[in-house]
Formats: structure tokens, sequence, C-alpha cells
């Protein structure tokens, strides 16, 4: 990620990979904050 950000669980976050063609959104499952790791739950793909 180029920034930081504070994501809380179920939250909806969109995800943009435009080097892959990748938009899409996804809910935030479960998080491990000091490990800088995050469970997604995709809930739409616009490949």
């Amino acid at each position: 990620m180029a920034s930081l950000c504070s994501v809380t669980g179920g939250e909806l976050i969109g995800i943009e990979l435009p080097g892959l063609s990748i938009y899409s959104s996804a809910r935030v499952k479960w998080l491990m904050p000091e490990a800088s790791k995050l469970g997604l739950e995709y809930s739409r793909y616009n490949l």
C-alpha cells in the first residue's frame, strides 16, 4: 500500500489495481494490525 489507512471489521472497501486491470469491492472480515494483515470477502469484481 502506498499509504496507511485505518479500517474496521465489516467495513466495505474499494480495491484498485490498475496495473492488473482489477477494480472491485470487498468487506473486511478480520484484522491483524500487528502484522499489517486483513482478510477480505470480495463482493464485486470488475476485471
